[in-house]
């Protein structure tokens, strides 16, 4: 059995999970950590990532592989999307990560992170027959893929993200009747590109965004990825929770339990984004999954 770190370096996240790999495939968490560092802050204003950024993103870093080391992970993965993608000075930060850490990053692209997702996602439930889509809306972008147990027919990658979306329509918050309202019609315009034919017998979500939902749903006081796992989001519970916080101002979103600190400014975005999607794919629910890209490339990088 091996044991690999994977870190998935996102527009607001950095996720790493260690894992070991058994030898018919089947992956073993040892530690799953999250960080919001947001790497991806004002990208989508100025295309460039800040060394301020940037210094938050290698603190994180030094702390994973510490950890990694001490765990004895025999190799460490690790991944750039949506804001290292768009990035004009990328090349110079993957650079000084590989200078300052001594990680590689690999930026993947937006079929690529729909691939690993797809991969993570099913790794972790029982799936029905049928076709099965998995969303996971990050900070920069967004992706689904459709597809079945077996293999993937359609994915997408698509520029809307709960960051980017926030720093265009959700700043401040609350937003006004009429941002609120652009906001909305932005995500619909920009995701209709996404045929209506296919018929989606089970819709998942990976990702801070349902996964904060469920522990709002779930009223946990702490979190714990046992209880959100394979969690059943309402459309109409959703609808709710959307209404409520669209009239919270920034104070209010941070006294709610459930929502991560760095989590609440975007998090009213990320729902109108999973809004979009329910209704863009004719879904009455989402199906949580607490997996996602960070061990979907584990699993890619040993099949390969």
């Amino acid at each position: 059995m091996n044991r690999y770190a994977s870190i998935d370096i996102g527009t607001n996240t950095v996720l790493m999970v260690i894992a070991d790999v058994t030898e018919d495939g089947i992956l073993i968490p040892v530690s799953d950590d999250q960080r919001l560092p947001r790497l991806g802050k004002g990208v989508d204003a100025d295309g460039l990532i800040s060394h301020e950024s940037v210094r938050r993103v290698l603190n994180t870093l030094r702390e994973y592989k510490k950890k990694a080391e001490s765990l004895n992970a025999s190799e460490i993965f690790a991944c750039g999307t949506s804001a290292l993608r768009d990035a004009l000075n990328r090349d110079e930060v993957v650079r000084h990560i590989k200078q300052e850490v001594n990680i590689h990053v690999d930026i993947i692209s937006g079929e690529q992170e729909a691939e690993y997702t797809y991969l993570g996602a099913f790794s972790g439930l029982t799936l029905p027959p049928g076709i099965t889509g998995v969303l996971d809306i990050g900070g920069g972008s967004t992706e689904l893929v459709i597809g079945n147990r077996h293999s993937m027919t359609s994915r997408w990658s698509i520029d809307v993200g709960c960051v980017r979306l926030t720093e265009r329509y959700f700043t401040p918050l609350p937003p006004s009747a009429g941002k609120l309202n652009e906001a909305i019609a932005y995500v619909k315009n920009i995701i209709s590109e996404i045929t209506r034919e296919y018929k989606v017998n089970k819709l998942i979500g990976v990702a801070g965004t349902v996964t904060t939902l469920a522990a709002i749903d779930r009223k946990l006081t702490t979190f714990s990825a046992e209880l959100i796992e394979d969690h059943i989001l309402s459309k109409d519970k959703i609808e709710s929770i959307f209404h409520t916080y669209s009239r919270y101002n920034i104070e209010e979103m941070k006294s709610v339990p459930q929502i991560t600190p760095g989590r609440e400014d975007i998090l009213l975005a990320g729902i109108a984004i999973l809004r979009a999607y329910l209704e863009i794919l004719g879904q009455e629910s989402i199906t949580v999954s607490t997996r996602g890209l960070r061990y979907g490339q584990i699993l890619a990088r040993i099949e390969r």
